[in-house]
């Protein structure tokens, strides 16, 4: 999909992605999948789940469309998924969103390049089905407290995460 040719307001529509990838029953969200291993792993043991990822760095989506795995429920997206949370997927679109590790851009002057802005938090919102899920992991306790300040002010909570003994 080239989200070029798209605009503010013009929605994909959510029925969008059951054409793209028939027969799936869920759609999540991966924003900075880096090296997709998350991802992949995650849609290489849920088939009827369709997995999107939406990646900023051209030599990261460069590097996985040379490994693809053959998964026909696993897309990767050059794309800045925080305007395209906030612009143009359609409400009710998504059924789980995963960030790990999200920047903390440290220095003051670029703390507006941080992905939970206000206006990310409401196209998450929108984004996500009325039961949908948000799933974070940082590193950085501060910036930690402040997602989950800013999602609470949107009426989204964080889903509990515990490490799965079986993944590396």
């Amino acid at each position: 999909m080239n989200f070029e040719l798209l605009s503010p307001g013009r929605f994909i529509p959510a029925e969008h992605w059951q054409k793209l990838v028939p027969g799936i029953s869920r759609v999540e969200v991966e924003i900075g999948p880096g090296d997709c291993k998350f991802i992949a792993r995650a849609a290489a043991r849920d088939p009827a789940t369709l997995f999107i990822g939406l990646e900023q760095r051209t030599h990261r989506v460069m590097a996985f469309q040379k490994k693809r795995p053959s998964l026909p429920n696993l897309v990767i997206y050059h794309a800045d998924g925080r305007w395209l949370m906030s612009h143009l997927f359609s409400p009710a679109s998504f059924d789980a969103v995963h960030v790990y590790f999200p920047d903390p851009w440290w220095k003051k002057r670029h703390h507006n390049r941080r992905l939970f802005t206000e206006e990310f938090c409401q196209g998450l919102r929108g984004a996500l089905k009325p039961s949908g899920r948000v799933y974070l992991i940082s590193d950085v306790a501060a910036q930690f407290e402040d997602i989950t300040a800013r999602l609470s002010s949107h009426g989204l909570e964080l889903e509990p995460w515990e490490r799965d003994p079986d993944d590396p």
